[in-house]
């Protein structure tokens, strides 16, 4: 993961590799980000580049940037998680810290 500051928008930049013999879709709603004192992050909708839903086909790579806005209060830590906007709990997120 990449990650700077455009202000006080968050912009990290994740490289996806689908190690599967299937497609996968990923999408901003599969990241969540907090700041220092807990507080839930909003998204960034208008994060440079191309929305962040997109298909990985089987064997294949994509880099894509997630943008979180007002994260001023460091350190902010991203979760990543699939199908986070689907209430599913049961798998553990994967987290990257900002300092």
């Amino acid at each position: 993961m990449d990650s700077y500051y455009s202000g006080n928008t968050l912009i990290a930049t994740f490289l996806f590799e689908n190690l599967n013999d299937k497609e996968i879709s990923i999408t901003f709603t599969d990241f969540e980000a907090k700041n220092s004192e807990f507080e839930k992050l909003e998204f960034d909708y208008n994060c440079p580049g191309v929305p962040m839903i997109e298909t990985i086909f089987a064997g294949d790579k994509l880099k894509a940037p997630v943008c979180f806005a007002n994260a001023e209060k460091t350190p902010i830590t991203i979760y990543y998680r699939k199908d986070l906007s689907y209430g599913v709990t049961d798998n553990k997120p994967i987290t990257f810290t900002v300092e």
